[in-house]
């Protein structure tokens, strides 16, 4: 048996054949998550309902679980969700008020926690600060 014919045997056996020698695409469900998430959130942030921004909260919690479950976790996959954290998070701190400067800084500690292997379990930061923009806006709490 050839070195090739090795490969694609050990691929097959992987279940990934199709994609022997390709890199694995970038559009997949998972992304398509991710992307619907940010779209939703923006959404929200612009004047959109509130439901928008939990929905947003909730894709952001799904899309790695899906790409998980589908075998589509990629290094690409996961800086879109970080990316799309980060800019709703700005976005969000935006929409409540906080003084611009603040904004920079906490988008250095994000990346700093990121760069030190820290994920929360579960709720990012930016869907702690949507939840709480929207029991500000249905006025659960006086502030």
């Amino acid at each position: 048996m050839t070195k090739k014919m090795l490969a694609i045997s050990a691929s097959s056996e992987l279940g990934d054949a199709d994609s022997f020698g390709k890199k694995p695409s970038k559009v997949n469900v998972p992304n398509a998550v991710t992307l619907t998430g940010f779209g939703l959130g923006a959404w929200w942030v612009a004047g959109g309902p509130a439901w928008a921004a939990v929905a947003s909260i909730i894709a952001d919690e799904a899309d790695g679980a899906i790409a998980r479950e589908q075998g589509k976790t990629s290094e690409f996959g996961g800086n879109l969700d970080w990316t799309s954290d980060i800019v709703l998070t700005a976005l969000t701190m935006y929409k409540l008020g906080v003084a611009w400067p603040a904004i920079p800084v906490v988008t250095t500690v994000q990346v700093a926690l990121r760069e030190e292997g820290f994920k929360p379990p579960v709720l990012s930061f930016r869907a702690v600060l949507m939840l709480f923009a929207i029991c500000k806006d249905a006025k659960v709490f006086k502030l």
